[in-house]
């Protein structure tokens, strides 16, 4: 479970324990809600949504949907933010990223935090027949609970900053780094919240900025001296590719045996007679094993590999530029996976 996810999990409660509603009864004389502000939900107070319809349950998903609509819009800006971030130079990527990670969490949580909304008024217009309906969602609760995950991410963050400098082990040190930078991109997404819930627009001052900490983060990692060995390969083609998997990883390639860490990768493949269809298949396994200066064991991973071809010369390219996808891919978060601190 997300921390966003664990945030809405303890709004419903909040809002289900503490601010329960009673049942709401349909108005016969047409509220003011109607056509302006509702006096007694006040902007200030609440986040208002109507729905109309000529069915109840229909007319309740409108005005829950009104609401969300309110969060959309900085889903929108998001969006936009983070194509624009897409065009500047790369040390701001991590800004995008950041961006583009509020923009989904808000996306995807939306749902969940109109269980926290409340059906306040109900109004049948006797000429129609339709339902008009009042949603709201209590700003002042909702705004305290964001504040206290907030305060609770920042806390987590120092601890991971502070782990990732006192750390010994390199591949520790790049997981704390990176669960301090995973955190942050978490936060932006209650940020963005918080200004919408908060009447004033402003949410809780970062201590730390996502770029920053990125930028800490693949320091961290370009430190990191792996040497690439391959143990078994009919094809001639995971040298190229394991050396480039480490690159693309963030970490340095190193031939020497000084290097922080050994890579031995295997290729295992079978390639079978040509079909009667005019295809050559090739099925097999990528393992890889990570190995510390005092050659022990860190880790193991495996990958299928699958590719077809009509010939083999042609077979032997794919499978060249599929082990070169897979751990362009993988190889980082999959080295990160073997630390202890993972």
């Amino acid at each position: 479970m997300t921390a966003l996810r664990i945030f809405f999990v303890l709004i419903i409660f909040s809002l289900a324990t503490g601010c329960a509603v009673k049942p709401v009864q349909t108005n016969i004389k047409k509220p003011e809600w109607i056509n302006g502000q509702s006096s007694r939900y006040p902007a200030s107070q609440y986040i208002t949504g109507q729905g109309t319809y000529k069915y109840l349950g229909r007319a309740k998903d409108l005005a829950r949907a009104e609401i969300a609509k309110t969060f959309q819009v900085t889903v929108r800006e998001d969006t936009s933010d983070s194509q624009s971030f897409s065009q500047t130079k790369t040390n701001e990527s991590s800004e995008k990223k950041s961006e583009q990670f509020a923009s989904r969490t808000v996306t995807t949580s939306t749902d969940e935090m109109l269980r926290g909304v409340q059906i306040v008024d109900v109004w049948v217009n006797p000429n129609t027949s339709n339902y008009y309906v009042l949603a709201i969602l209590p700003r002042r609760q909702t705004a305290a609970i964001l504040k206290q995950e907030i305060s609770r991410i920042d806390d987590a963050t120092r601890t991971y900053i502070e782990s990732a400098a006192t750390a010994k082990d390199k591949l520790e040190k790049i997981v704390y780094a990176r669960q301090a930078l995973d955190a942050q991109f978490d936060r932006v997404a209650f940020q963005r919240s918080m200004q919408i819930v908060n009447p004033s627009g402003r949410g809780i001052p970062q201590v730390w900025r996502t770029s920053k900490l990125s930028t800490d983060f693949y320091k961290l990692v370009k430190r990191i001296h792996i040497r690439p060995i391959v143990t078994k390969d009919d094809t001639n083609s995971l040298s190229k590719a394991l050396s480039g998997g480490i690159a693309k990883a963030g970490m340095t390639v190193d031939n020497s045996s000084s290097a922080d860490y050994t890579i031995k990768a295997a290729l295992d493949l079978d390639i079978s007679d040509k079909k009667k269809d005019g295809w050559f298949w090739a099925r097999g396994t990528l393992e890889i094993e990570l190995l510390d200066k005092k050659r022990n064991v860190r880790g193991t991973h495996r990958w299928p590999v699958k590719v077809s071809a009509q010939d083999t010369d042609a077979v032997n390219r794919r499978v060249g530029d599929e082990l070169s996808r897979i751990l362009k891919k993988d190889l980082q978060s999959t080295i990160i996976g073997f630390s202890k601190a993972s």
